[in-house]
């Protein structure tokens, strides 16, 4: 899942054999953001990109943790619903095998 989501970030949709869009942009926009930098006398230190390059990272994992709790959640109560209905398939085919 993880490689497929990787591989329609990084590769183009029209040629899979070249980058993105996404990818070239960002790889034009770091050069010419420092140079933008440069030309207002904006300066950036290590610790500042290391900061944020972490702050991202964490909220990257805050999302993702999200994301599969609440698709635990949902996954959860459709289980109870589907066995409340009576249309829970492994339940189903499982009260079959032990009646045999």
């Amino acid at each position: 899942m993880f490689r497929k989501i990787l591989s329609w970030i990084v590769y183009s949709s029209k040629d899979p054999k070249r980058l993105s869009m996404t990818i070239r942009g960002l790889i034009g926009f770091v050069p010419s953001l420092v140079v933008l930098l440069a030309l207002f006398n904006i300066t950036v230190q290590e610790d500042e990109v290391v900061k944020l390059i972490n702050d991202i990272a964490t909220f990257a994992a805050g999302l993702s943790a999200s994301y599969f709790t609440l698709l635990g959640i949902v996954g959860f109560i459709r289980k109870i619903w589907t066995t409340a209905r009576n249309t829970n398939e492994v339940i189903l085919g499982f009260s079959e095998y032990t009646e045999r």
